[in-house]
């Protein structure tokens, strides 16, 4: 039994969803993943509903990238689209602020069945119906492919801490030529920086990078409201010290070795205070 509120959407949008692509016989499969199909996970207002449809190959372009037949549900307010070589997505909200994810899946892929391998976070599918043998088979025999979070790489982190500093010098210049639209925006890209390199040692210590709920690392966002400092040139300048003193410090934690690199930099912002307007 599914832990879901009956003055919930989520139940009511699903049978309608069964009920609109039943009929259609270009979908061979349709199934839930994500935390409807998974009983450990409790549903409220705010989950989205996981999709997977396996459509037949030459039917494909019916339902991706076109939106249009989406429109029963409802008037679409955002989306999202993605794909790669195995599966496509359509991430929706509609206008009533209902969340939806479709995985479209062509019915080649799961031949022959035992071969397919699922993802770790489809580990509990939950079969809606199936006219593929091939389907109902893979699903109910797949492998579970262990989750192996991408591994951020020295290299990489190098690469985002030299374009870090690089920009921060920029911004500095920027603010010293009266720039303060190219400043603020750099700025705002060296604070997202910070927390990218948040997000990585996050994912880093729970050995995952699916989070269904936050906490970890949500102190980060309190230890850099240090770098509102207002949106004038003092401000700026303010703001990216402070910025550079929490990279620096992130940067401690991805490695013991790593070599606090924010002084040329605060030298750079003091000069040019002492410089402004000459």
């Amino acid at each position: 039994m599914l832990n879901i509120s009956k003055d919930l959407w989520q139940e009511a949008t699903l049978q309608t969803i069964v009920s609109f692509l039943n009929s259609d016989e270009d979908v061979q499969a349709l199934f839930v993943i994500g935390s409807l199909a998974d009983n450990s996970h409790s549903v409220d207002a705010w989950s989205d509903i996981d999709l997977v449809l396996v459509v037949a190959d030459l039917a494909f372009s019916r339902f991706y990238p076109t939106l249009t037949w989406l429109t029963f549900l409802g008037e679409i307010y955002a989306y999202e689209q993605q794909a790669d070589d195995f599966s496509s997505v359509n991430r929706i909200c509609l206008t009533d602020l209902r969340r939806l994810d479709f995985v479209f899946i062509k019915l080649s892929n799961f031949n022959p069945p035992e071969k397919w391998v699922r993802p770790a976070f489809w580990k509990n599918p939950r079969l809606l119906f199936s006219r593929s043998e091939l389907v109902t088979q893979a699903l109910a025999s797949s492998a579970i492919l262990p989750f192996v979070p991408a591994a951020f790489t020295n290299d990489q982190f190098d690469t985002l801490a030299n374009n870090f500093w690089f920009k921060a010098i920029v911004a500095t210049n920027k603010v010293k030529r009266n720039d303060l639209l190219i400043a603020m925006h750099l700025s705002l890209e060296l604070i997202q920086d910070c927390f990218v390199l948040g997000m990585v040692l996050r994912d880093q210590a729970t050995g995952t990078t699916h989070h269904r709920e936050g906490g970890l690392f949500n102190q980060l966002v309190a230890e850099l409201e240090v770098t509102h400092q207002g949106y004038s040139a003092e401000g700026i300048l303010n703001s990216l010290e402070q910025i550079a003193i929490a990279f620096d410090k992130l940067g401690l934690q991805w490695s013991e070795t790593y070599q606090a690199r924010r002084f040329p930099l605060l030298n750079w912002i003091e000069f040019t205070r002492q410089n402004s307007g000459k």
